[in-house]
């Protein structure tokens, strides 16, 4: 990712400018083991406060789409297709099988955290040993999911996106063959994400509420790599209405 004018980061670092305080406390609680991606986050989250305050839901769902399409051209970490294409026919999945509109929102946006262009994480990357192999933005789900609640997405969404990680630690733990089909990175970046739940981590998810959403969103995760298929799936701005509607509900 190159360098953005001022003007064009504003709406990125916005998604961590603590425009409610509790955001500041609930990053350091989701980071206790990685002080150095804490310390990382943390500048941004005294800073352009008042731009998302200030903003329409129209404004906000044509400035997030946009980035998907400008920063989303970028490789998807160990896989053939780009990271817009992937989030692209993860949403269309969800489409296809009727699923509610915040599900169908959560797997356009369940990848936000890897493409935002947050100077300040750029380098918080997971990295295999002493390889220079990148397999991903560490915490991106957690990234994601704080960046889209600071931008007026509901709670559920929230929790979908960032249960697409733990949604993998779970069927890894219960799928002896779920293991198995994932894509190398995929298989790789399990060992930095904590690995297979076990004991309370996985009791605890599977008496989660939105469980079965959560499952099928990392399943159509894990099938949205497919090359070849762009004539055939909607773009982003087939999303931009259902993202206001949904916007405007959150007001």
């Amino acid at each position: 990712m190159g360098s953005q004018s001022g003007s064009e980061i504003v709406p990125f670092k916005s998604f961590l400018s603590c425009s409610f305080p509790p955001l500041l406390f609930l990053t350091y609680l989701l980071y206790p083991p990685r002080p150095s991606l804490s310390h990382q986050i943390f500048p941004l989250l005294t800073s352009f406060s008042k731009t998302m305050e200030t903003t329409s839901p129209r404004q906000k769902a044509e400035g997030l789409l946009h980035a998907l399409e400008k920063y989303g051209e970028g490789d998807y970490i160990g896989e053939s297709i780009s990271q817009l294409e992937h989030c692209l026919q993860a949403a269309h999945q969800a489409s296809k099988a009727d699923a509610r509109d915040e599900l169908v929102i959560a797997a356009l946006l369940h990848d936000v955290g890897q493409i935002i262009p947050l100077q300040s994480t750029r380098d918080a990357r997971m990295t295999l040993g002493v390889s220079t192999e990148n397999v991903g933005r560490v915490g991106h789900e957690t990234i994601g999911a704080l960046y889209l609640r600071s931008l007026g997405f509901s709670e559920t969404v929230s929790r979908l996106v960032n249960s697409h990680v733990s949604a993998k630690r779970y069927l890894t733990a219960t799928d002896i063959g779920y293991y198995n089909s994932l894509s190398t990175a995929s298989q790789k970046s399990l060992a930095f994400q904590g690995g297979p739940f076990q004991g309370d981590a996985l009791r605890e998810f599977e008496t989660d509420p939105l469980r079965k959403e959560m499952v099928l969103l990392r399943l159509w995760d894990d099938a949205a790599k497919v090359e070849g298929v762009e004539a055939t799936t909607p773009r982003v701005q087939a999303y931009l209405d259902m993202i206001i509607r949904h916007l405007e509900l959150q007001v």
